[in-house]
């Protein structure tokens, strides 16, 4: 059953693939999808180089931790510093799990609010 929350989720990520941004599902269930998505998918190009950990390596972390269909990837900065924060949708919750971005150690990992 797909419920109203992961309509949200999986419109946005359309509206982050219509962007353009290849291999990446950068979207983030708000009030207002469009704008939240186009900061994280901003940020994650701004700051990109500055990972070791490719987007690739921190989905695949996320997704053993919790196999499903990732429905959200993007970098942040948190207490952490730079963190992959990535959203594996397991068909009955959605995880976030966020990842220190220059070791690919989980500094994080809770189901999403």
């Amino acid at each position: 059953m797909i419920t109203p929350r992961r309509k949200l989720l999986l419109a946005a990520v359309g509206i982050v693939a219509a962007l353009g941004v290849a291999g990446a599902a950068n979207a983030t269930a708000t009030t207002d999808p469009p704008a939240e998505a186009n900061r994280e998918v901003a940020y994650t190009k701004a700051h990109l180089a500055e990972a070791s950990v490719s987007q690739a390596a921190a989905e695949t972390t996320a997704t053993q931790l919790h196999p499903g269909t990732v429905i959200d990837a993007h970098l942040e900065s948190e207490d952490h510093g730079l963190v992959w924060e990535i959203k594996p949708d397991d068909g009955t919750t959605i995880w976030e799990v966020q990842l220190d971005a220059h070791t690919g150690a989980v500094v994080s990992d809770q189901a999403s609010d």
